[in-house]
């Protein structure tokens, strides 16, 4: 029987909340873990941004928070990320230009995805791998 596989805890900022559930896949070497980069393959936790701070799409159920996770190669655009990250997101109805991927660094700091980056080699795979998507400012 194949045992499953849950990524290794991270820390995670003191004000977001606290992911209790994970991805599972059967335990092989070629197969994407949370904040690992595997072969060409890497889990990556995205949540949307709102005008009140970060905030993880999230089912509560009894208390318990689930955070999405997303499987990232080494093809992936900005772009195709973004509009993955909306589709689990439920929000297929917003364009996938309107948003910018940025990822959560320690001490408050932050990276910004360039929108034409292929986003696995633009990370930071020192930090954890998770990021926001936040809505671009229009500028007029």
């Amino acid at each position: 029987m194949i045992e499953p596989l849950t990524p290794p805890s991270t820390p995670v900022r003191e004000d977001a909340p606290r992911c209790i559930s994970s991805p599972r896949s059967p335990v092989s070497p070629s197969l994407p873990v949370y904040n690992q980069q595997i072969a060409d393959l890497c889990i990556i936790r995205v949540s949307m941004e709102n005008t009140h701070g970060n905030l993880y799409k999230s089912i509560l159920c009894y208390f318990l928070i689930f955070c999405l996770f997303l499987q990232l190669t080494s093809q992936d655009k900005s772009r195709i990320v973004i509009q993955k990250a909306l589709h689990k997101h439920n929000i297929e109805s917003c364009k996938p230009d309107d948003f910018q991927l940025v990822q959560l660094l320690s001490e408050g700091r932050e990276l910004t995805i360039p929108d034409t980056a292929n986003v696995y080699y633009a990370m930071n795979t020192s930090a954890n791998f998770d990021f926001v998507l936040r809505r671009r400012v229009k500028i007029s």
